[in-house]
């Protein structure tokens, strides 16, 4: 018994080291649903490096007819859209395959909710039989009524809490019942416990979807429709959510019904003021956030996840995946290697080896490692300098948002001291102190 509780000592020690969940959603099929030409692409080497909501940082002209067209469908405008895609796979790239070109077209797609379109890019591009898992999943998508978004002028602020100092809990009603959700921007879907679907009543549907999290582990989940959300002066009607039995992640933030994801906050302008523990809801008006300090340029991006554009303490540029659900009470940003891009803003020398290793937390899962650490480190965002006490650099590869390399993940550790504001419909990010 004695090297039992010893093991579950150091797990219990290293469990302050990070909370990381970033499930990816994705439908479920047979195994040969996704032949490997057409699985989500990895980067390789720096000359992937796009990013979204900057075009004249892409100098291939089919990325840039890619992008182009990404922006058209997620601005509802579909001739723009189909015309820069069919440009996109009649042209040259060499970097990419025919049949990677066409799997970003299908999550471009997909990730703007254009689901009906979506649908009829398969047999388009002559994947109705062999990605019939997906097809049927875009149709279920479409089927599904259609989502509303409303608000009530002048509504209060919605109180939160901090678990493990850092995770965001807060009240709201799903079905007109109470429910406690974790904000977290690191789920691209909206998540609920199956407890709760069943209580509720959930309309579920036979799509079984895969969920991944931040340690590539996988589990599966049941696609489900959600009448209504409520919280503070917000009501969202008809939002599809993944519902499955509670896992490893929702056991740490404490008793919680469910997850409210990246999907939601998206369309919105959300700004959490972290000494005041209020959260702030408003639809976008078009002119940029409210913080008095707004940036002239678009400094996020990301339909899927959210992605800031920072910079590093020699003034580089750095493109950080902003995960709510990111929680570790050592150090408050990870780096990923990403082949020589990491090493031309980055000095990698400053991170050593250290003894004491650190667990990573996803939905369902936890691993053991350990990276490389620098402490402190500094970067610069909308106009402020953060110093978070340790940074630590991994060995994996990412991809995320198709095409844009993300340097690393950061949590909400460095803005806990004020307010900080993503306005996702015009890609503003921004802080007060």
């Amino acid at each position: 018994m004695k090297p039992r509780l010893l093991l579950i000592g150091l797990v219990l020690a290293l469990a302050s080291c990070a909370s990381r969940p970033t499930p990816r959603v994705t439908p479920a099929g047979p195994p040969d649903a996704d032949p490997a030409g057409l699985r989500p692409l990895r980067a390789e080497r720096g000359d992937l490096h796009l990013v979204p909501s900057e075009t004249n940082r892409v100098t291939h002209p089919v990325a840039q007819r890619f992008i182009e067209g990404r922006e058209a469908y997620w601005n509802r405008d579909t001739p723009a859209a189909v015309s820069a895609f069919e440009k996109v796979l009649e042209g040259d790239w060499p970097k990419l395959t025919p049949n990677q070109r066409k799997m970003l077209l299908l999550q471009s797609l997909e990730e703007s909710g254009n689901w009906n379109e979506a649908a009829t890019w398969y047999p388009r591009l002559g994947l109705e039989e062999s990605h019939s898992a997906r097809l049927r999943y875009a149709r279920t998508m479409a089927a599904f009524p259609a989502r509303s978004i409303e608000f009530v002028a002048d509504a209060p602020p919605i109180p939160f809490t901090l678990q493990r100092d850092q995770l965001v809990i807060i009240e709201a009603r799903m079905e007109g019942r109470p429910v406690r959700l974790m904000v977290d921007t690191g789920f691209s879907l909206t998540f609920v416990t199956a407890d709760f679907a069943r209580a509720a009543g959930l309309t579920m549907t036979d799509e079984i979807i895969r969920m991944s999290d931040s340690n590539d582990a996988d589990s599966a989940g049941r696609l489900a429709r959600l009448g209504t959300l409520e919280l503070g002066g917000l009501t969202v009607r008809n939002l599809p959510v993944v519902s499955s039995p509670p896992r490893l992640l929702l056991k740490l933030a404490g008793p919680i019904d469910g997850v409210l994801g990246w999907d939601v906050l998206r369309d919105l302008v959300v700004t959490w003021d972290f000494p005041a523990r209020r959260m702030h809801l408003r639809a976008s008006d078009g002119a940029g956030t409210a913080a008095s300090t707004a940036v002239a340029e678009p400094n996020l991006s990301g339909r899927q996840m959210p992605v800031i554009a920072v910079t590093s303490a020699s003034g580089q540029p750095l493109d950080l995946f902003l995960d709510t659900g990111f929680a570790s009470r050592t150090f408050g940003l990870e780096l990923n290697r990403n082949a020589d891009i990491l090493a031309s803003k980055v000095d990698l020398s400053k991170f050593h080896f250290a003894w004491s290793p650190g667990i990573t937390f996803g939905m369902h899962s936890f691993r053991v490692r350990w990276p490389r650490r620098a402490r402190p480190f500094q970067f610069h965002f909308a106009g402020h300098r953060f110093e978070v006490p340790q940074a630590t650099l991994t060995r994996e590869i990412r991809i995320h948002e198709r095409l844009a390399t993300v340097d690393g993940v950061v949590g909400n550790a460095p803005f806990l001291s004020g307010r900080l504001t993503l306005d996702g419909p015009q890609r503003r990010a921004t802080f007060e102190r």
